[in-house]
């Protein structure tokens, strides 16, 4: 498939000649490599974080440790390509299995394997590729065994749901979810008999709770610092409803900013991230669109440049009209499947909350949805809840919902099959044949937006 053969194209080209990533997960590596043994914070900054990615880096680097540091650099960011071609392989099997049209598999598929962002990710030193990989596997094998419950669904589920964990602290959202899914399949009597299920459950929360809190930064996290959550950033008041406070680089300066605005035109008048010096962040005022989570997350998913890596991002001062004109055309192309997205995802609430209080015994693919469902909406409320928490802008970060990524591609997909049977029926060929143009100019926009960073990094 063409989209497939491309996807992995470009991240390759990509890999090969990125130096750089947003945080310093390698040292980490290299000191596993190096000492055989897991760093402190006190040692590397990044040991905080759950060390699966590391400990995979570290013993791929033990063979080339007397390299120069660049070939460290390229060989930890194959490894991420080979997780990001896991993940793809994955979502495409899930796509697949649904029962849409071709077109609308192609359309979903080609979006995802061609977002942006996920290729950036894919292609950076960091352990976010390792947690969508395991998380998309998770959610996988997790949907597969509450619609059929296959044992071997469930064994998969499993060790899926502990690796994830182990990869990031975002992985327990994909935990939660999957016991979320199971309890209400007991309560509403889905499919197998609740002993068997309460067992299951049992057996998964056991497991889950002996692996991953081991293999994670989870407990010694507990132990020194009094939370399973900590991290070696200062957190910050709670924003209020309205009244706009700053902390640090805004980010968040209220819940009423931050959730119910959606400043598009700021957006498209400045189509990236105002970094500044550390003296001037309280001075300083921010764009409206850096204020609120969803802006963010749009300019964040369309944009390789909208925030990164130093070698990424060029400075306000030095960008050229032809980046700013990508942003622009990559954010008014963007927010159509943003609108097809949305609205899928209240009709899938809606259609979960029916079943869910209204239908008595409802079926298995209802658990299944269930599941997607929980983890996508589970996601947002985490970004949410770690934005306020911590109120920079680095923290309203999109690839924090990616482990969901098939959540978001099933909640595409049919919503998109939607669209076009209502196109097709009530306003005609002309329309469709449009609606077409729009999947094949978001694509190429995503393509064009891929050769300009390789166009700045060589």
């Amino acid at each position: 498939m063409t989209a497939i053969f491309l996807a992995v194209l470009l991240r390759l080209m990509l890999a090969t000649l990125n130096s750089s990533a947003n945080d310093n997960h390698l040292a980490v590596g290299q000191y596993i490599a190096i000492h055989n043994s897991f760093p402190s914070t006190n040692e590397v900054r990044q040991a905080y974080q759950p060390m699966l990615y590391h400990a995979v880096l570290g013993a791929q680097i033990i063979a080339i440790i007397n390299q120069p540091y660049h070939v460290h650099v390229r060989l930890a960011q194959l490894v991420n390509v080979a997780a990001g071609m896991v993940t793809l392989y994955v979502a495409w099997a899930f796509i697949n299995k649904t029962q849409l049209s071709d077109k609308t598999k192609l359309i979903s598929f080609s979006l995802v394997a061609l977002n942006p962002r996920l290729i950036g990710t894919n292609v950076q030193i960091t352990n976010d590729s390792f947690v969508i990989m395991f998380g998309t596997l998770a959610l996988f094998f997790g949907y597969q065994f509450l619609i059929r419950t296959s044992i071997r669904d469930y064994v998969f589920m499993v060790i899926c749901a502990v690796l994830a964990s182990a990869s990031k602290a975002n992985g327990l959202v994909i935990a939660i979810a999957i016991v979320l899914s199971m309890m209400i399949g007991i309560i509403k009597k889905v499919n197998i008999k609740r002993g068997t299920y309460l067992k299951l459950t049992l057996v998964f929360i056991v497991l889950f709770m002996q692996t991953a809190f081991i293999t994670g930064s989870y407990w010694r996290n507990l132990q020194n610092h009094g939370s399973i959550f900590w991290v070696p950033y200062p957190t910050s008041v709670w924003p209020s409803w309205s009244q706009e406070t700053k902390v640090g680089r805004a980010g968040i300066v209220s819940v009423k900013k931050a959730i119910f605005s959606f400043p598009i035109f700021s957006l498209l008048s400045k189509p990236y991230i105002d970094f500044l010096p550390n003296y001037d962040y309280e001075q300083k005022s921010y764009p409206d669109h850096q204020t609120s989570i969803w802006t963010t997350f749009l300019g964040r998913a369309s944009i390789l440049q909208f925030e990164g890596p130093p070698s990424w991002v060029t400075a306000m001062d030095r960008r050229s009209s032809r980046e700013v004109l990508m942003g622009r055309l990559l954010i008014i192309i963007s927010l159509v499947p943003l609108m097809i997205l949305f609205t899928g995802f209240l009709r899938k609430i809606i259609s979960l909350f029916l079943n869910l209080f209204v239908q008595q015994r409802p079926n298995s693919v209802f658990l299944g949805d269930l599941l997607l469902m929980s983890a996508l909406t589970g996601y947002i409320m985490f970004v949410v809840f770690f934005s306020f928490r911590y109120r920079d802008f680095s923290s309203m970060k999109v690839i924090y919902i990616y482990p969901a990524i098939i959540g978001i591609a099933y909640v595409f997909a049919g919503e998109l099959e939607k669209y076009y049977k209502v196109l097709s029926k009530h306003l005609g060929k002309r329309l469709v044949l449009l609606f077409d143009g729009v999947w094949m100019a978001t694509i190429i926009l995503y393509v064009a937006n891929v050769f300009m960073l390789l166009g700045q990094l060589k």
